[in-house]
């Protein structure tokens, strides 16, 4: 009774150890221009040393799954004013026939599982709805999700997923999404307090901002300016 007991305080005094930390990749807050390449970099996780602990890439391919063959484009940025703005997202140059993919990995052993994915779609009218085909891949190339969805303008569609653990997910997006895009996706790793890199810039990790503060001259700077002054005062005064 009384090792139970000092086990239940125990029990109670420990800290709880998230396994998971999820991180959103939202476009809204990502840094880049309208129509630009959506360069690899955007959405790695570097740890508090600085470190890339999660490792983000877009590619455009010509069809799903491993036997894609890589293209040349990126997957473009999209904010477009004619499509009301609605979001701001990122898609296939070709979307009529091209595959978006985004491969999420896991660096020094660290695990990732997609967990949403959130898609939408632009069209001026406001009222067309288009059918777009995707599908989640592991580290393998192995397809453990496969799905449809119709997607109506100007309406989010968010996926919930909890697909496991893997070292690589790939999610693939496909064939027929003209004005369909990805707003958004979460990914879950045991990464803790890791800091996602939302820019364009895939060369360092992310640094805060900093405003530099405007240092006054100090006084003997001025009392230099002035005594330089008045020795021209005071040779102009001779002559």
């Amino acid at each position: 009774m009384f090792k139970k007991s000092v086990f239940s305080i125990l029990l109670s005094i420990t800290p709880v150890i998230a396994l998971a930390t999820p991180y959103q990749v939202l476009m809204d807050d990502v840094e880049s221009a309208n129509w630009a390449p959506m360069h690899d970099g955007v959405g790695d996780l570097y740890d508090a040393m600085n470190v890339k602990q999660v490792d983000v890439t877009y590619t455009v391919k010509t069809t799903f799954g491993a036997a894609g063959t890589l293209l040349v484009d990126d997957p473009q940025f999209w904010e477009a004013a004619e499509y009301g703005d609605f979001h701001k997202a990122i898609f296939a140059p070709q979307g009529g026939s091209d595959v978006l993919e985004i491969e999420i990995s896991g660096l020094n052993g660290h695990l990732i599982d997609l967990t949403q994915v959130v898609m939408g779609r632009w069209f001026p009218d406001g009222t067309n709805t288009l059918a777009t085909d995707w599908k989640v891949f592991d580290d393998q190339w192995n397809e453990i999700f496969d799905a449809t969805t119709v997607m109506t303008d100007y309406i989010d569609y968010s996926s919930n997923l909890n697909l496991g653990s893997f070292s690589t997910l790939r999610f693939q997006m496909g064939h027929d999404n003209w004005d369909n895009g990805v707003i958004a996706f979460t990914y879950d790793t045991d990464v803790e307090n890791g800091v996602l890199d939302l820019r364009r810039d895939d060369i360092s990790a992310p640094t805060p901002d900093i405003t530099p503060t405007p240092v006054p001259a100090p006084a003997t700077l001025a009392l230099f300016v002035i005594g330089l002054g008045m020795l021209r005062i005071g040779k102009r005064a001779r002559s």
